[in-house]
């Protein structure tokens, strides 16, 4: 009887974070990337030493072959970058691509509180030791998007 009353109390509490539906969280911190032939726009298969951000210790995609990054953007700043090193290690190519964002805290409803969203993604900077060239294509960064941007190679 015990458990039976505590599963209804757990329940209802779940269930009652639901009830809003002008609540549900949008916007993600990750800046999806698809990387291209440059001549057909088709997908293509890239196989990195590692991705990093400058600065730092994050170091993603370690030895993987992927179609496409998902790179995370720091709501503390307005601007990241970050290098790709691919080709294998003794070819030492490495790319630094640069985005710029403009965060704004976004009030759903007044019980949900503030989400900071990125929007107005832009290419700053890249170099082209091996890729072509950077495209934005979806300048929110938001869950339901498949591609913010695209590295043509």
């Amino acid at each position: 009887m015990v458990r039976a009353l505590v599963a209804i109390i757990l329940l209802l509490a779940v269930s009652s974070c639901f009830d809003e539906g002008e609540c549900l969280i949008t916007n993600t911190n990750i800046m999806k990337v698809s990387l291209r032939l440059k001549e057909t726009g088709e997908l293509v298969s890239v196989t990195f030493d590692s991705v990093s951000i400058p600065h730092t210790d994050s170091v993603y995609y370690i030895n993987q072959n992927v179609q496409g990054l998902g790179l995370p953007v720091n709501p503390g700043v307005t601007e990241m970058s970050y290098v790709l090193a691919y080709g294998g290690i003794n070819s030492g190519i490495k790319d630094t691509v640069s985005f710029a964002y403009t965060n704004q805290s976004v009030v759903l409803a007044p019980h949900c509180g503030a989400f900071p969203f990125q929007k107005n993604l832009v290419v700053v900077k890249y170099t082209t030791f091996g890729l072509d060239s950077v495209a934005v294509t979806n300048q929110t960064l938001l869950r339901d998007v498949v591609e913010n941007v695209r590295i043509y190679f």
